[in-house]
């Protein structure tokens, strides 16, 4: 009995001093956050309608390993979701099963666990200068502004990629490879396949900061066997540079790019809506700031251009694709712009289907920011928005094959017309503690004529027609 005792105990710490150097080896670190965000939401520009309500929350936990000197890991679970989602009827669609997550039950049926982020890096790759990640991770470059991992979403924006990674001296250059979407079977049917390729370079010590060259490839292809198919491929480029830094005491920013490509499909079905078109459009961006003590200043200008009814004449997406970007941090708190010329990405999609139909979009802003002290900052965003191109009704095209695509469904009272209206966003952030912020926010939109009838789907003369409203406190803690 003793010897069996001693031997049990023999095990125990043999197998406590292995793990032990198993974790030494590994170098596991853990790390997380905690996110609870009260919302109440009036954002539909409809006076006939109650200012509704919710909480998201977001919980992740992170683990990070340093297994040796050539392989590290990273993992991040995250649950979000709406407090008290049932059906998956919120926004943000959290829990598609339907299960409980709050106290109607005596079962705790909740299900939104899963892997944010998951890859592993292997560095020097096979003695080279470059370091590979493989696996679920966040693609961000520069400012967001077309890789980003969209922020606010509860949650954020994730890819399935690889990622291939140089960097010596004042350059870093970098291949990603982002599987966006996988459906297809051996036989082909019903396969739609989204493939992504972003190639970035970023060079630093120009101009008092760094340039960034851009080159992405959307390969979307639809290999549906049936007559139901829209278009066999769907192709565009997108070309372009970002330049930032600081020059006389002046924080500055622009950039250029450009998209071009086609998609293919049946004689039938060329029209603006499906099948055939070809892809021209371009976007700029600028800004300028200084500092005044605790008291910045920022303008800038942002154009997306848009599709008019001469391009839906000719079968020709004019609007700017806005690729994976975080369309949050630039187009107004509000998210009211958040799938610019993203529509047509897809079999039967339309790029009329974007939240200003297609028409693109200009963004005048005014950005001040007051730092009270270590603790508490003041923020005010006013920002004027149009279209890139002015609505139209059906009788302003005259050459589309198909059905007539217009821009305006309820009359013509708004048609020649670009103005969408001005938002105002306030935020006041306190530093709570070294681990916690608090976010007080409120934005209102006031909207023009086009604004209620492009944004709230409402006619000019819609006696329901309003602004918008939104306000919100986050708690958020990082440990």
């Amino acid at each position: 009995m003793r010897k069996n005792f001693l031997l049990v105990g023999a095990m125990l710490v043999a197998g406590t001093f292995l793990g032990a150097d198993v974790a030494k080896a590994a170098d596991i670190k853990f790390s997380g956050s905690a996110m609870a965000r009260y919302e109440a939401l009036g954002r539909d520009f409809n006076d006939s309608t109650a200012i509704d309500s919710q909480v998201g929350s977001r919980i992740r936990l992170n683990a990070t390993a340093n297994i040796d000197e050539k392989t590290s890991a990273f993992l991040q679970l995250q649950s979000a979701g709406v407090w008290g989602d049932t059906a998956a009827t919120t926004p943000t669609n959290a829990n598609p099963s339907g299960l409980n997550r709050g106290g109607a039950a005596a079962s705790d049926g909740l299900a939104d666990v899963g892997f944010h982020q998951a890859y592993f890096t292997l560095k020097n790759f096979y003695e080279l200068p470059v370091d590979v990640q493989v696996g679920r991770q966040e693609v961000i470059l520069d400012g967001h502004r077309l890789l980003g991992n969209t922020v606010w979403t509860l949650g954020m924006q994730a890819h399935d990629a690889i990622r291939v990674t140089h960097s010596a001296g004042d350059h870093t250059l970098a291949y990603v490879w982002s599987a966006v979407q996988e459906g297809g079977t051996d036989a082909g049917n019903n396969k739609t396949d989204f493939s992504a390729h972003i190639f970035w370079g970023n060079f630093k010590g120009i101009g008092g900061g760094a340039l960034s060259l851009y080159y992405i490839l959307a390969d979307i292809n639809d290999n549906v066997l049936n007559a139901g198919s829209t278009f066999s491929d769907n192709d565009f480029h997108t070309v372009g540079f970002r330049q930032a830094g600081t020059l006389a005491g002046f924080d500055y920013r622009g950039e250029f790019y450009y998209q071009f490509g086609a998609a293919d499909g049946a004689a039938a079905q060329q029209t603006i809506k499906a099948g055939s078109w070809d892809r021209s459009a371009f976007m700029i961006g600028a800004r300028i700031g200084k500092k005044f003590g605790p008291l910045s200043a920022t303008l800038w200008y942002d154009y997306l251009s848009g599709t008019d009814e001469k391009d839906i004449d000719s079968n020709k997406v004019g609007s700017f694709d806005t690729v994976f970007d975080t369309g949050h941090k630039f187009y107004g708190l509000m998210d009211r712009f958040l799938t610019i010329g993203t529509t047509s990405r897809t079999a039967g999609g339309s790029v009329q289907s974007d939240n200003v139909k297609g028409l693109g979009l200009q963004d005048y802003a005014l950005k001040l920011g007051y730092t009270v002290n270590s603790q508490w900052t003041a923020k005010v965003d006013a920002h004027s928005f149009y279209t890139a191109e002015d609505s139209y009704t059906a009788a302003d095209t005259v050459g589309a094959t198909g059905a007539v695509a217009t821009t305006l469904a309820n009359g013509k009272s708004n048609d020649n017309k670009n103005h969408l209206g001005e938002e105002v966003d306030l935020t006041v952030i306190h530093k709570y503690s070294a681990s916690t912020n608090i976010v007080f926010g409120y934005s209102h939109f006031f909207a023009a004529s086009l604004g209620n009838e492009l944004l709230g789907n409402l006619s000019a003369t819609s006696t329901v027609n309003d602004d918008a409203d939104w306000a919100y406190i986050m708690m958020d803690v990082k440990f």
